[in-house]
């Protein structure tokens, strides 16, 4: 599941700006004037509010530690013990034990009990986005780090935004759920790059 990781379940479609099928009448926050926050407070607000908004990021929300850490039990594959021992540098990623523990783990092949430490943001409350939104990053600024989407909206658009960061040396650290994802232009960590 580390292909995408993004922290981005979905309760119904998501739509990306285009004239394709899927796409087809998507507006988003339509013609709602811009705003543009400046704080990760505003920035949770504006998503999650009632209001048809364009939601315009000219720099970096960094989440990381926004909402404390914690160390709890996780899980060692065995294909990351198997690296561990060539000691030739490479880590590997150890996981986060999902309920039901190690069995019901997708990841922990073989596992083993390890200590694993993890920021709360990318895991917990992802950032809500309601109906009819424009999520639109301004050339590369438009970064959120440490915390994922949660679309549970219509009518939603996400062009230019670079979502990193997300526990990325654990499984499970933020990572998408198992719900569809409609994607355009997707490269890591990024919805539609644009032109």
């Amino acid at each position: 599941m580390q292909i995408l990781r993004l922290a981005i379940v979905f309760n119904s479609a998501l739509a990306i700006q285009g004239t394709h099928a899927l796409s087809a009448g998507t507006t988003g926050g339509g013609n709602a004037n811009p705003v543009y926050p400046t704080s990760l407070a505003e920035l949770k607000n504006y998503l999650k509010d009632s209001q048809p908004r364009v939601i315009i990021l000219k720099t970096t929300f960094n989440f990381r530690g926004s909402e404390g850490t914690t160390t709890e039990t996780g899980c060692r594959p065995k294909s990351n013990r198997d690296y561990l021992a060539k000691n030739n540098g490479y880590k590997g990623q150890d996981g986060i034990l999902q309920s039901g523990g190690m069995a019901n783990t997708g990841g922990c092949v073989e596992g083993t009990s390890v200590q694993v430490t993890y920021g709360l943001a990318a895991t917990k409350n992802p950032l809500v986005v309601t109906s009819n939104k424009t999520l639109r990053g301004v050339g590369t600024s438009g970064v959120i780090k440490g915390k994922g989407l949660w679309i549970q909206g219509d009518n939603v658009i996400i062009h230019n935004v670079h979502i990193t960061q997300l526990n990325p040396h654990l499984i499970w650290g933020g990572d998408a759920g198992k719900y569809a994802v409609f994607q355009e232009n997707l490269s890591t960590l990024q919805f539609d790059s644009g032109p």
